[in-house]
């Protein structure tokens, strides 16, 4: 690509950003940067005096003094060659135990009282073992106390970087959200939970593309001037899928999709189950229990993940149809179609079709193209009837 077609604003823009998310920085171009080049000049500077946390430093700093480049963080390049698309920083997790995206747009969505509370707490508990996370309790405080004193004895954790914003943040009003991402620029937070979409931004039209699509910009604002991840908690409408346009799934990395079945949790992240995962092949279902704990005289509860064969087992009983298809892909031992398995379990065609989509959500049977096989679990749960 030539280099008088780009932008020296972009090759800035570019520079900076991948400065603020790389932890290795090449030099600059300074005849790229042209009459940026002093600022790139000192960012790369700040970088070989003191790493990736100088140069946050250095580029808060440089953007008091000049306010009028803070642009920059946010500027969308027009160009790239792609012989520098290998600097970009790479998609990873925040932390091993859910696939929420470092500097991503991350959401978690469920039914009312399906525990998403929990689940957004003890992700923030575990990425604030390393970072600052910003809590966004729109929902109010009440009860966090508890929640947060038996969560830190029930895994023997402690963390001081867990810090709540004491109301709800109207994301929609870009006054608040600047005056908000002001005040914590010096704590440089990882994460930030937003709980909920709902609290926080009263008044929204949620099926509303163009609405949430604001909403959206509203917090890529906060993600990208504070270098970190967003984590939003969403609702399920009447139908059981995420409530709203559907802009928002859209712009989601990632997306964890919550049911609650007897008191089981289930946590997808595969699209079938509603869930997303835009940079690497959907993480397995999960299974989890909200369980009482007690700690001296205070009685809270804590989110626990179960082994799911083992929870299974004891929660949900194989019905004579069920069995009956089981032992009739047993049979077949290969791939089997509807109509092979009407013909050797003699299960009503009607019957047959419910039951195989109830045996694939326990993961008891593969389904792939219309084809069906009895999964490694399929055959322990068989031979227990």
């Amino acid at each position: 690509m030539k280099t008088d077609i780009q932008d020296y604003r972009d090759y800035s823009a570019t520079y900076i950003q991948e400065a603020l998310c790389s932890k290795d920085l090449h030099p600059p171009d300074l005849d790229k940067a042209q009459d940026l080049s002093e600022v790139v000049h000192s960012i790369y500077t700040a970088y070989k005096l003191g790493g990736h946390e100088s140069v946050k430093t250095a580029w808060q700093t440089i953007r008091r003094i000049q306010p009028s480049l803070a642009y920059l963080e946010t500027r969308q390049p027009s160009f790239i060659n792609a012989n520098d698309l290998s600097h970009l920083p790479a998609p990873v997790y925040l932390i091993p135990e859910y696939p929420i995206y470092e500097r991503g747009f991350n959401l978690i969505f469920g039914a009312s009282n399906v525990g998403k509370t929990f689940f957004a707490l003890d992700i923030s508990g575990r990425v604030a073992q390393e970072h600052v996370v910003i809590y966004i309790a729109g929902e109010g405080l009440f009860g966090f106390d508890y929640r947060w004193i038996c969560w830190k004895n029930y895994y023997n954790l402690d963390s001081d970087q867990l810090v709540f914003f004491t109301r709800p943040l109207q994301i929609m009003d870009e006054d608040e959200v600047n005056e908000f991402v002001e005040q914590l620029l010096e704590l440089s937070p990882a994460l930030v939970v937003i709980d909920t979409l709902a609290r926080s931004a009263i008044g929204i039209e949620e099926n509303s593309a163009k609405e949430i699509g604001t909403f959206i910009q509203r917090c890529d604002v906060i993600r990208t001037r504070l270098d970190c991840a967003i984590l939003l908690i969403h609702h399920t409408g009447k139908s059981g899928q995420m409530r709203g346009s559907t802009a928002l799934y859209a712009a989601a990395d990632s997306v964890l999709a919550l049911k609650n079945e007897d008191n089981v949790i289930t946590v997808r992240n595969d699209y079938e189950g509603d869930g997303k995962n835009k940079y690497n092949a959907p993480e397995p279902r999960k299974y989890y229990e909200i369980v009482p704990h007690t700690v001296d005289d205070i009685e809270g509860a804590v989110i626990v993940e179960r082994d799911h064969i083992k929870l299974l087992s004891t929660t949900e009983q194989l019905t004579p149809n069920q069995v009956s298809i089981l032992t009739a892909l047993c049979e077949i031992d290969q791939p089997a179609s509807v109509q092979m398995l009407v013909d050797v379990s003699k299960v009503a065609q009607s019957s047959l079709y419910r039951n195989l989509k109830k045996l694939e959500e326990m993961q008891l049977i593969d389904s792939n193209s219309g084809q069906h096989q009895i999964t490694a679990q399929g055959l322990v749960r068989l031979e227990d009837v």
